[in-house]
Order: structure tokens, then sequence, then C-alpha cells
């Protein structure tokens, strides 16, 4: 058996390495012909890595996300992948303050300043303009080191592909990511227990260029069912709440089964309630991910394109889920808090 496991590992090994020299000649044909190479930051990300790993290249330089100028949480979540590259790799982390951000619900700097504070990613760390040095997109950087100084500042959209190879890439900034959130909230209060359940509609249908990210009703019913049966037979009083975007008839079954529906409410408020849940139910996207990389309760995770973090309940498409674990982990939060019944 050991010597199976030993021979798979190997294979995978080799076949990574096949897959980095394929896309190696490709890019480097690309460039040679003039090609945009625009769709190949991921390339770039690996070429960094294992420079930073040979030594070929300093752990000098600064590192820093741009984002795409979409919803508040991806862009958190790209700057939280440039922390994880960050630590992992010993550089310095610089923070690229939101510019723009859609589904704004206030004038746009009132729109950039809360999210700015909510998530509070700069504290502690130098912005563009505080960090001497100039900033070197990846490619750029990694095509020709020999042009940018040592204190160079690499800029990618994210991370987000290294930290789905790295099984400890979240893990090992989730506390620092965490402190950074609190230290400019007010101290949390004691509430009753509650299940938050995310429910992605709004620019999300079944239909649409995004239902990749559509979860069906039926799914989310077969989870909050199976969570209810144990939470309510030791929290009698836990309140659930659902948060989505919509009209309320077609959540008409959820209201049924004992849910709080909180629709089309402020995105600010609505992230920090599910920050804040004992449960959370999480939708595909990055909102409700970087909530469950916020919460300290208890996650489960709808799959996506990005990993669960070690510690997240991974549900099936079909909204099942390993109750055992669940009630384990749900036993070892209310012993931690105290009888709330």
């Amino acid at each position: 058996m050991a010597m199976a496991r030993d021979l798979d590992v190997r294979d995978a090994g080799v076949s990574s390495e096949l897959s980095y020299l394929t896309r190696h000649a490709w890019v480097s044909f690309k460039k040679s012909v003039g090609l945009s190479r625009r769709n190949d930051r991921t390339y770039y990300v690996e070429r960094l890595i294992r420079a930073l790993n040979s030594g070929a290249l300093p752990r000098s330089y600064g590192v820093l996300a741009t984002g795409k100028n979409d919803g508040a949480g991806s862009q958190a979540q790209a700057a939280m992948s440039a922390i994880c590259f960050a630590k992992a790799f010993g550089l310095e982390y610089v923070h690229r303050p939101f510019t723009v951000i859609e589904h704004a619900e206030c004038g746009m700097d009132d729109w950039i300043r809360q999210w700015e504070t909510y998530f509070n990613l700069g504290a502690g760390a130098r912005t563009l303009g505080e960090r001497p040095g100039p900033v070197a997109q990846i490619d750029d950087l990694v095509s020709d080191p020999d042009a940018w100084p040592a204190n160079a500042v690499v800029a990618a959209p994210h991370y987000l592909h290294y930290c789905n190879d790295d099984p400890q890439a979240w893990e090992r900034v989730r506390p620092l990511l965490r402190q950074k959130f609190w230290q400019n909230k007010p101290a949390r209060t004691r509430e009753p227990f509650t299940i938050a359940m995310h429910v992605r509609r709004g620019d999300v249908t079944a239909t649409s260029k995004s239902a990749r990210n559509f979860t069906p009703n039926e799914a989310f019913m077969r989870t909050l069912d199976a969570i209810k049966a144990a939470v309510c037979a030791r929290v009698p009083e836990a309140r659930i709440k659902l948060f989505s975007q919509g009209d309320p008839e077609i959540f008409a079954e959820f209201v049924e089964a004992g849910c709080e529906l909180h629709l089309d409410e402020s995105a600010l408020d609505t992230h920090l309630q599910l920050v804040t849940a004992d449960v959370l139910i999480s939708s595909k996207g990055a909102f409700s991910y970087t909530a469950g990389v916020l919460n300290d309760g208890i996650t489960l995770y709808d799959p996506q394109k990005y990993r669960p973090l070690d510690d997240w309940i991974v549900r099936e498409a079909d909204g099942s889920f390993d109750v055992a674990q669940f009630t384990q982990r749900l036993d070892a939060t209310l012993a931690r808090a105290g009888d709330r019944r």
C-alpha cells in the first residue's frame, strides 16, 4: 500500500511537471509571435513560485493583488489571496485600496470607504505610494527579472490558484485576517444561536451565464433540514436567517421551514451577519467564501472552484453532508460557548 501511494505521488508530480512544461512552451510561443498573455497569469504565478523556491529571485519583493473592480467580496478575496502568498514566501503584502466596487448602494467614494473599513485588509500594511519600489506586472517581472529592482512590488489580479494548491495557504493567515477584521469593530455581544444561510440569487439563475454558481432550493433545503435536526435538539431557540435577493415567493418553502427572510438588505450588514453566525450555510462565490474565512463558527461549504478550508464541512451537490461530523463540531462549539439552551 505504501509503495502504491508513493507511485501515485510520483505520477502526480510527473503529470504536474509535464503540464507546466507544456504551458511554458505555449506561453513562450505566444510571446514570440506577439499574442496576448493576459489569460496566463496563473502560469506566471507558478513561475514566480519556482523562482522564489530555487533562490533565483529575491524575497525582497512586495506583493499585491489588483483585483478586477467587480464586487466587494471578489476584490477582498483577491487581496486575501495576496496576503496568503506573501505569508507563504516571506514577502511583504502591499495593500491596494479599492478603487471601484460594483453594486454600489451609495456614492462610490462612500461605498469604497465603507468596504475598506469593513474588511480592514490594509491594517498594519503599507499601501501603494507608501512603499518604495515600482509596481511590476507579474508577467513582466518573471519574464525579465533583471529589468526590475529587488524592491519591486509584484502585481497580479489574484493568487487564488496558488491558494488552491497549497493546503495551508488560507490556514496560515486566517488568524491575521480575523485580527485585522475585528480590530476596528465594536466588541461582539452575546446573541441567540444563529444559523445563517446565504442563497445566492439576483445575478445568478439556473439559466444565466453564471449558472455554475447556482444551487437549487432543493439542495439548500436538504442541508437545512439536516442542520435543524441536529441544532434544534440542542438549542431549541436557534434562529434561522436566510439572506438573498428577489421575490419572497421563491423562498416560501424556507419560510415554512422556520426561516426569517432577509432579502435585498445592505450587503455590508448581510456579510457581517454571515461572518458572525454560529452556523454558516454558504453559497458559491466570493461573498460567501470571504465570510466563511472570517467566520469562527461552523461553515458548510458549497463546492466551487476554490477549495474548502480544512475545517469547513463539504456539502454534496444535492445538499447532503456528513451529519456525524457536523454534530461533533456542534457539540464542541456549544461546549466552548457554554450552555446556550
